[in-house]
């Protein structure tokens, strides 16, 4: 198989790019708001920051990767998965829980769309839903569906 070093893709950055841009808009706009209303703006934009230093740290830093083939026949079936998999995290949420069913959801995805590493995948699906819950139950105070095993709450 050939080697080639990835390049730098601009469209990878330009999620991160709009949302920094937005936070640091919102933040201009709402300077004079108390620490509490934008806390989670806050670590929002520390975490957009850091996505998109990621992204330009993985092009800068890039190793050689071997090409593969693309027409794979797993290939095939991504797009139907990407449709399907966000139906069935929402059917399950209220049984399983925030927490829980996204875990789930996000680590089997990634798996079925070609993640390589289990670990690196439920490592990447916990700390996303940790964020996640952090942001929407601690900071936003938000009510979400809830596991109950016991008196353990998921």
């Amino acid at each position: 198989m050939e080697k080639n070093k990835k390049r730098f893709n601009p469209n990878e950055a330009i999620v991160p790019g709009i949302s920094l841009l937005f936070g640091i808009a919102y933040f201009v706009q709402t300077a004079d708001a108390s620490w509490i209303a934008i806390k989670w703006a806050y670590g929002l934009g520390t975490l957009t920051g850091l996505f998109l230093l990621g992204i330009i740290f993985t092009y800068v830093f890039s190793i050689p990767v071997k090409k593969e083939k693309t027409d794979t026949p797993a290939n095939k079936y991504k797009p139907l998965i990407i449709l399907i998999a966000p139906l069935l995290y929402i059917a399950t949420m209220p049984y399983l829980g925030f927490a829980l069913s996204s875990f789930v959801f996000l680590t089997l995805l990634f798996r079925w769309l070609g993640g390589k590493s289990w670990s690196r995948n439920t490592i990447i699906a916990f700390t996303i839903t940790a964020v996640l819950y952090v942001a929407m139950v601690l900071l936003m105070q938000m009510s979400l569906p809830r596991l109950e095993i016991g008196s353990f709450i998921l």
